[in-house]
Order: C-alpha cells, then structure tokens, then sequence
C-alpha cells in the first residue's frame, strides 16, 4: 500500500472501508517513535493523523473520534510490566482537535478499537494482572471490567 522500505503494523480500516490505518516509524523524526497513518485501500501516498505520535488507532463509526495509544509495548516481553512506557488509550476529537486519556491503569491498556460506542481494548489491570478485554463506554465515561454486561 505504501511506497518506501520501512516496515507498518495494520491498524484498522477507516468507517467508510476506503482507507487503510497503520502505524509506521516516524518519518519526520528519528525513527524511534511510531506515527498513525492512513492511505487508501488501492495504494497510494499516506496522510498522517493528527497525533503527535501513536502505536495503535481506530476511527469510530461516524469519523469523528480516534481511539489510540500513543507508544506500544506490544511487542516487549515485559508481563506485568509497571513503568514509565506502559501504555494509556487515548481519544481525540477529528472534529475539533481535542483529546483525553480514557485509560490511567499503571499497567498496559492497548490495542482500542471501536464497537458502537463502546471502545475495547487489552488491559492487565486486574487481581490476577493478566492480559484480557476492557470496554470504555465512551457515552458514559466509564470503565468496565471483563465479566460485565456489555
């Protein structure tokens, strides 16, 4: 889809299904944090988010919220890892440019992706600190724990 050397991670399809969301080594910067892209499904030049930086995104249905993480350590072996890089989910407004952290578990919270209103995502917050799927109910502004009616 993307016309140069360096490697993406598919994110997500935009609501429309035209376009493609990935995250890619900074090419403004030096390499060392990722940026979210998207770029049309037949291939074309990517446009970047409005972001300063992030890892893992997702457009809600009707175009206007992006659900993010601004850095990933998806890859890491760090289970149950506390510290400075764990990572939040994010929302920013596409409309008017604003944004909130919906997550602040010391742990990970990763991998948003939207259903309705409703953003799930991966968190270890939890008794047993093991990885398993959380919802954010964006309407409400509540957390909820697997296990609950969703």
């Amino acid at each position: 889809m993307t016309h140069h050397p360096g490697g993406e991670i598919l994110c997500d399809w935009t609501p429309d299904g035209k376009q493609l969301i990935f995250t890619s080594p900074a090419w403004r910067a030096s390499g060392r944090q990722s940026e979210l892209y998207t770029v049309p499904a037949t291939g074309g030049q990517p446009t970047i988010l409005p972001v300063p930086y992030g890892a893992n995104g997702a457009i809600n249905a009707d175009g206007s919220w992006l659900a993010y993480t601004p850095h990933s350590t998806d890859t890491r072996t760090w289970k149950r890892y506390r510290g400075g890089m764990a990572t939040d989910v994010w929302l920013f407004n596409l409309k008017d440019n604003s944004s909130k952290r919906v997550t602040d578990w010391e742990g990970t919270d990763t991998q948003p992706m939207w259903n309705g209103n409703t953003v799930y995502y991966i968190s270890d917050q939890g008794p047993e600190h093991r990885l398993n799927v959380w919802a954010f109910r964006h309407r409400q502004g509540r957390r909820e724990a697997p296990g609950h009616q969703l």
